[in-house]
């Protein structure tokens, strides 16, 4: 056999290799799966089983809520236990399921959160906004503000006033403050309120501690008041609480 002979005999060899490679996968990739390797979507949100100091608000499909918490979870079913009793729960029912401390239930009633526990009517409390929370506030209407949680212990706010007058005749303010929790029970924060309008600056210097929960606290603050380079040497007293009495 000649050299070009063995070298077309190569050539073709390859040729058909690859060919057959190319079959062999494509026969591959269209070939139907078995039935058990396939993936079951799931058929419900998480649900676990979780310790006594948390409830679960389970929300079904029809728009219905019950409170209590899973005990255990057997396939597709849930045993739920809650204040009528143990029942079982199709998990396909299951529209939503939050989790939330025990002690946000009063008399068989979730009551959400207080959003403002770092404020009362217009004196800022102890306690911090978290962070990536915020909120936007309008006092007496023509003083919008808002603010920002940075960090878990650093936040910042601030305004304008809106008087239909000039631009240059608007009060504006910021409000930085730093603070910390102990417990569930203790908070304490400082900052700064510092307002300007027509170059003219002033502001109160302050320091709040707050004892309580979201839903019942009792705050003291210290003030001092500065301006046109001065400070007050004796400071302000605030004196302030709140209670929640229903949802």
């Amino acid at each position: 056999m000649r050299l070009q002979d063995i070298f077309n005999h190569q050539e073709m060899t390859n040729k058909q290799a690859v060919s057959l490679i190319a079959l062999a996968l494509a026969a591959a990739v269209s070939a139907p799966r078995p039935a058990h390797s396939q993936s079951t979507p799931p058929t419900g949100p998480q649900v676990r089983v979780v310790d006594s100091t948390k409830l679960q608000v389970i929300t079904l499909r029809d728009g219905s809520s019950i409170i209590g918490r899973v005990v255990s979870v057997r396939g597709d079913t849930a045993d739920f236990q809650g204040s009528i009793g143990r029942v079982a729960i199709p998990i396909p029912q299951i529209r939503e399921i939050k989790e939330v401390e025990a002690d946000r239930v009063h008399d068989g009633e979730y009551w959400f959160p207080n959003p403002n526990v770092t404020r009362l009517f217009f004196a800022p409390t102890g306690q911090m906004l978290k962070k990536g929370e915020g909120y936007f506030a309008d006092y007496e209407l023509f003083f919008p503000g808002f603010a920002y949680g940075v960090t878990d212990n650093f936040s910042v706010g601030g305004g304008v006033s809106i008087f239909p007058t000039g631009v240059d005749e608007q009060v504006y303010y910021f409000t930085p403050k730093i603070g910390m929790s102990f417990s569930d029970q203790i908070h304490v924060a400082a900052g700064l309120l510092l307002a300007g309008i027509q170059g003219e600056t002033g502001g109160v210097l302050y320091g709040a501690g707050t004892f309580g929960g979201g839903d019942g606290s009792f705050t003291l603050g210290l003030g001092w008041g500065f301006g046109g380079g001065d400070i007050a040497s004796k400071p302000a007293l605030m004196v302030g609480g709140e209670k929640r009495v229903s949802r």
